[in-house]
């Protein structure tokens, strides 16, 4: 997650001037991570809700570049600051703000 740079460089020295003076990259691969699912969610007490999302093995250290937004719209988005908590590598999100809204909408935005 997150962004990454790939730096490849290539050098030479000055005692050998034959052959083609280049090199090659070969067979870079990119394999995108799974795509976030989230779970049915379970309501509480206090009228909000909690639902899981499962990612593939999310670690402490990449919660800095996951947001979960909510909307009541699908235009309109808003982020939900500290709404979630890493359990056992997924997601747990609770939002208290929806205790009174007849409809919540929910994206995870990974930037």
């Amino acid at each position: 997650m997150g962004s990454h740079l790939l730096r490849w460089a290539y050098t030479k020295d000055d005692a050998v001037s034959a052959g083609q003076d280049a090199g090659w990259l070969d067979e870079v691969v990119f394999t995108p991570a799974p795509p976030w699912t989230l779970n049915s969610p379970s309501s509480l007490a206090d009228r909000s809700f909690v639902f899981g999302a499962d990612g593939g093995g999310l670690l402490p250290e990449n919660l800095a570049f996951i947001q979960v937004q909510a909307s009541t719209n699908l235009r309109n988005w808003i982020t939900l600051s500290g709404a979630f908590v890493l359990t056992n590598g997924s997601l747990l999100i609770r939002d208290v703000s929806c205790t009174n809204l007849p409809q919540r909408f929910y994206r995870i935005v990974e930037h």
